[in-house]
């Protein structure tokens, strides 16, 4: 890390001295002063658990042997408390015993022996402030992955939902082709599909019945071979006009003959026509 970037963390860095002596207080001040950080003092633990109360603290350094509460003690409260302030405490080796068993309950980070020396206890304060950084880091980057896979979780979840209903919707589709093939099929009237090239798409049993042909054989046709001019010149109309063409017409060897044309839009964009043919009611033929 550069020194701006050390610098710029450390102006954001919060320590806790905790000491029920006021001299010694004064000595871990000092011997911190010029390290930039965020002090603050307390002369029990709860002053001090009142001061984490109403403050954001990274780290707290406690005296073992205090009166109104012991500094493992103290540090087992701010444990359960404060989860992710990092714990060191001052002990001579008389209580290495409880300074054990706390490291054991994961109560404290380390502990520094007395008397220290200012640069072991400087040195042991930056490592923890590093410490808390980098779990607090790995945390905040925990819980972005928590929400990343949350987001995606439910952009799953809304995609099987979308995908269901297009699977619905295809179906109500397909049953809706068949029903409508159907229909088409017995209706009493030709009907064709042409599309924007002027070839027959789609042509129903009484169109075939009507042309002599059988589906293939109508199929893919030109307009102008199936019928004469005419129907083709209807079918021109009606793919340049928003109202539907209705004409009556006289074509050899079929007689009199009701033509309808209107517009339809493809789905690729072009225009279709639509045409039913029908002989008119009561038409004789010729």
């Amino acid at each position: 890390m550069d020194s701006t970037s050390d610098t710029l963390q450390q102006h954001q860095r919060s320590l806790l001295f905790v000491d029920d002596e006021e001299n010694i207080l004064r000595s871990l001040v000092r011997a911190c002063r010029c390290d930039g950080y965020k002090i603050f003092t307390a002369t029990s633990g709860p002053e001090a658990l009142e001061i984490l109360d109403e403050n954001s603290i990274h780290v707290v350094v406690s005296d073992q042997r205090m009166l109104i509460m012991s500094g493992i003690d103290f540090l087992m409260a701010v444990k359960a408390r404060f989860p992710n302030t990092v714990r060191i405490v001052l002990s001579g080796y008389t209580g290495l015993d409880a300074v054990t068993r706390a490291i054991n309950e994961g109560a404290i980070y380390k502990f520094i022996t007395k008397p220290w020396e200012d640069e072991a206890l400087r040195e042991a304060i930056g490592e923890a402030f590093r410490h808390y950084e980098v779990v607090d880091k790995n945390h905040k980057l925990t819980m972005e992955l928590k929400d990343v896979n949350e987001k995606l979780e439910r952009a799953n979840d809304e995609l099987k939902y979308h995908l269901e209903l297009q699977r619905k919707y295809a179906e109500r589709n397909v049953d809706v082709i068949r029903n409508t093939r159907e229909i088409l099929e017995i209706l009493p009237v030709a009907v064709l599909g042409i599309d924007d090239t002027g070839m027959v798409a789609l042509a129903n049993n009484e169109a075939r019945m009507l042309f002599g042909a059988g589906m293939e054989a109508l199929v893919g046709q030109s307009i102008e071979e199936v019928l004469d001019g005419k129907l083709f010149e209807i079918s021109r109309r009606a793919r340049h006009s928003n109202k539907v063409i209705r004409e009556r017409v006289l074509i050899e060897g079929k007689g009199r003959l009701e033509i309808s044309g209107t517009q339809r839009m493809l789905d690729d964009g072009t225009k279709g026509v639509m045409m039913v043919i029908a002989a008119p009611i009561g038409s004789s033929g010729d």
